[in-house]
Formats: structure tokens, C-alpha cells, sequence
């Protein structure tokens, strides 16, 4: 019977440890691809009464079965659809708290499955349910532990939730990534941490960590290091499959202004990184191919920079130049979303592989 249980055990132990990294150099696997953004069409928000672009303007990080196009916006109490030719369908919702009403700036997320809407109130914690029509159907309540604390929510199989929750201020925290119903109740935790950050390390985001989500995988960069690109790859159910490793070399951050700001409100700097985050934000296509966010001291102004990973291998580093018509570009899977603010509308573009 010991025997039985030491092979157990080292069988356990071989699982938790023996998992594939991949550890990629900056050298690419393929030195002719390029990747473009092709303007699919243009959103026009002028046709939306009450709702203009800023940035508490929110999209999600998937789409409906007729792949229409939502948005809510925070400032207004507003959410915006239209449909996948970029014509305005509709807006519904109002500033409040009645039934399918938020309070303005109240909801900065938001999640789609089975034909419904999820918006995530955190006025009293609930779930504002709208069907992909506007039309209200119930508000439900969540656990304040399992308010979200990243930037996005991915459903997958239409009953899967995945995102990553931060619990607790200055002295103690809890990070979690986890597994959730579409209620937002937790089944399983993938990641968990407990920290004790100074207000300075909460800044800088020593122990936060980006999610992104392909068809099949789960993506979640390492946190804690500012000199480690390391990326933890899950499958649908939780379970560590691999890691992504690359070469990184640190890139310091000007924080001069960041400090000026923590003296004038008597907040201590002890902690405060003199270093940019290695993963700053990631994305996944329709290819399966892992998009990176990753600084470099050459990078130019008015342009976004991507290590792309496909398969745990690193092909290239892309850039994606910001046209002068455009405030600020967001990356969610398959579409970049340009804000043009002075004329209220956004530009979609699609990633379009073109050869050197």
C-alpha cells in the first residue's frame, strides 16, 4: 500500500512541476509576417441620442450569434448597439436604479451569453439582464468577493465565465483568476494570491496580471516581477497545460509626476516600480495567435507593439501604427476599436497577414 501511495505521489508531484515551457528568444519563428489593421467600417455615434464617446466608453469581449456590436457607456447610462455592418440598431437603458436602470459610471463591464447581457452594477452588486433587443429581463445579485478586477470578462460554451477578481485596499489583498457560472458564482479558482501591498506596489501593479482567452486556452501573464515575461496557459477547465517564457529586457518608466502626486497626498513611494510591466495587455485572434503588449526602449510614439505567440512559439513583434484621426485604440480579439472623440464615432478595423 506505501508503494501505491509513493507513486501517487510522485506522479502529483511530476504534474504540478513538469509542465512545457516554452521559452522563446526574441529571434522570430517567422521573419516576413506583418499584420495590419484594415478599416472594416465606422460606428457613427452622432445616431445615438445621448451618448458620446469618452473613456468611459466599454466593449466586451465577445459578441452576439448575429455579431452585432455593443457598447455601454458609463457617463450615460447608456447601452449602444449596432448590428455587424456597423448601422446603429438601438440604445436602451437610463441613469437610476429601477428596474434595468444604472446610476452614471456604475457599470465598466459587461459580458454576453445565450442572447442575453450581463452588466455589471457595482452600486449593491448586481447583474443588470438584458436580452440582445434591450429589453429588461431581471437584476440578480453577486458576491462582493467576486467583483472583477481586471479589464476583461470571457464567456466561453455560453456557461463558462472567465476574468480575474481583486479583493481588499491598502495592507491586504486577494487576487483571484477564476471560473465562474454566468451569475458570477465561483466553481473553481485557477490562480489564487494574498498579498500585503503598500499603496506605492498597488500602483506600479506589482501583483496584477492580464487574462486573455482563445477558443480553447487561458492566458494569464505571471505577476510579481517586473524583469519576467512569463505567461501561464490554462485549458477550459482549469487546469495548467504550459507556459510562455521570452527573453525581456526591463524598461524603466518616468515617474516623476506619479511621485510628485504621492507627496503632495502624504503617500509613501516605498514600492513604487522604476520599471514598466513586461505584459501590459494581451489579446487573442480568431487564429488561435496570442497578441503581447510588451514595452520596449525603441518604441515610437503613436503606435502599438505586439509580440505575437502562436502555439507557445513566438513568430514576430508587430506594430500597429495610430492614425492622426484617432485618440486611442482598443484591442478586443478579432476587431481594434479607434476613437475618434471630436466627432463622436469609432473606426473598426479588422488584422489583415501581409508579407514583407
Amino acid at each position: 500500500m506505501n508503494y501505491f501511495k509513493i507513486i501517487i505521489l510522485i506522479s502529483v508531484t511530476l504534474n504540478c512541476f513538469g509542465q512545457k515551457v516554452y521559452k522563446n528568444t526574441s529571434t522570430p519563428k517567422d521573419e516576413n509576417l506583418n499584420i495590419v489593421l484594415n478599416e472594416k467600417f465606422v460606428l457613427d455615434f452622432n445616431n445615438c441620442e445621448d451618448s458620446f464617446l469618452s473613456s468611459q466608453l466599454f466593449i466586451p469581449s465577445q459578441m452576439d450569434k448575429d455579431s452585432s456590436f455593443f457598447f455601454v457607456d458609463s457617463k450615460n447610462s447608456k447601452v449602444v448597439k449596432f448590428d455587424k455592418k456597423g448601422q446603429f440598431i438601438t440604445s436602451f437603458s437610463n441613469p437610476g436604479n429601477g428596474p434595468g436602470e444604472f446610476p452614471n459610471h456604475h457599470v465598466q463591464k459587461f459580458y454576453i451569453s445565450n442572447d442575453s447581457l450581463y452588466l455589471l452594477n457595482y452600486c449593491g452588486y448586481k447583474l443588470i439582464v438584458f436580452d440582445t433587443d434591450g429589453n429588461f429581463i431581471c437584476n440578480r445579485q453577486y458576491s462582493i468577493d467576486s467583483n472583477p478586477g481586471g479589464r476583461d470578462m470571457f464567456v466561453r460554451n455560453n456557461k463558462i465565465l472567465i476574468y480575474d477578481s481583486f479583493w481588499g485596499m491598502y495592507g491586504k489583498q486577494k487576487t483571484k483568476l477564476v471560473l465562474a457560472d454566468l451569475n458570477m458564482k465561483t466553481f473553481k479558482e485557477i490562480y489564487t494570491q494574498d498579498s500585503e501591498d503598500t499603496p506605492a506596489e498597488i500602483m506600479s501593479g506589482k501583483n496584477s496580471f492580464e487574462v486573455a482567452c482563445s477558443k480553447d486556452e487561458i492566458y494569464m501573464s505571471f505577476p510579481g516581477d517586473f524583469g519576467r515575461y512569463l505567461i501561464n496557459v490554462y485549458d477550459l477547465a482549469g487546469n495548467l497545460k504550459h507556459k510562455i517564457k521570452k527573453h525581456f529586457r526591463k524598461v524603466r518608466i518616468n515617474n516623476d509626476k506619479l511621485k510628485k502626486s504621492l507627496k503632495t497626498n502624504g503617500i509613501s513611494k516605498k514600492g513604487l516600480s522604476e520599471y514598466k510591466n513586461p505584459i501590459e495587455s494581451m489579446f487573442c485572434d480568431s487564429k488561435g495567435r496570442l497578441f503581447v503588449n510588451s514595452p520596449r526602449d525603441d518604441d515610437k510614439k503613436r503606435c502599438k507593439y505586439f509580440d505575437v505567440f502562436q502555439k507557445g512559439e513566438f513568430i514576430n513583434r508587430v506594430s500597429f501604427g495610430i492614425p492622426d484621426n484617432i485618440d486611442w485604440i482598443v484591442f478586443k480579439n478579432d476587431f481594434a476599436y479607434g476613437f475618434n472623440c471630436e466627432n463622436n464615432y469609432i473606426s473598426v478595423y479588422e488584422y489583415k497577414d501581409v508579407k514583407i
